[in-house]
């Protein structure tokens, strides 16, 4: 990698989705974006004036793995440049998964509840720092499965609306982890 600013650069060249583009330019409004090392991977670490703020997005392959689950053209252009984006550090929970990452909820949570049971084939696209889920529907819907009530609510109509919503929550810069609750004061 030349520069860590020339690769985000590059991967902007890559998105067309204006979902994807919305949350390039999130990436982009940080103050500070560096190459580190976690866990010998290397990661580009997005921080913000606030400490708490940071981001760390994989430094990987630009491929689409393949999918054992439907996605939207958009759903596939995030795996592909900016899957694996992450709220925590690299081992944490707070993190979109890669497309090779990516699992059901019964391979993640494996609980035997009836309503579980109904959604445990589900892919888990995005797990939160708290150990919420965003699982994707059959139909392209986005759902939380709130741990804590074992709960399932409906989240976004389609991956733009979730980016949408993602995206507008963390450019509020205060470093909150992205959850179904929302921000506490």
């Amino acid at each position: 990698m030349d520069s860590v600013a020339g690769y985000i650069d590059n991967l902007k060249s890559l998105l067309k989705h204006p979902c994807n583009v919305m949350l390039w330019r999130l990436l982009k409004s940080y103050d500070t974006q560096e190459l580190v090392l976690h866990g010998g991977s290397p990661f580009i670490e997005f921080r913000g004036q606030n400490p708490k703020d940071i981001l760390w997005l994989p430094v990987r392959p630009l491929v689409a793995s393949e999918s054992w689950f439907s996605c939207t053209d958009d759903l596939l252009e995030f795996y592909t440049v900016l899957g694996g984006l992450r709220e925590q550090p690299p081992a944490q929970a707070g993190s979109f998964f890669t497309m090779a990452e990516t699992t059901n909820m019964q391979d993640l949570f494996g609980f035997d509840s009836p309503e579980f049971k109904a959604h445990a084939h589900l892919p888990v696209i995005f797990e939160s720092a708290g150990g919420d889920a965003v699982v994707k529907s059959p139909t392209h819907e986005f759902i939380w499965f709130v741990l804590e009530e074992h709960s399932f609510k409906p989240m976004a109509d389609s991956f733009a609306s979730f980016m949408r919503a993602y995206v507008k929550y963390r450019l509020a810069h205060d470093g909150w982890p992205f959850d179904p609750y929302g921000r506490s004061s």
